[in-house]
């Protein structure tokens, strides 16, 4: 599962998916960390 996010400025965007899992998405400082969280 690809996110773009280029051109936000965020720290942590929280995404809920279609099947009800939590896409976390942190931007720090330019880098991106995705991590697909099921809770």
């Amino acid at each position: 599962m690809m996110l773009f996010l280029a051109g936000l400025d965020v720290h942590k965007l929280n995404i809920p998916t279609a099947d009800g899992a939590i896409f976390k998405t942190r931007v720090i400082s330019g880098r991106r960390d995705d991590v697909l969280h099921r809770d």
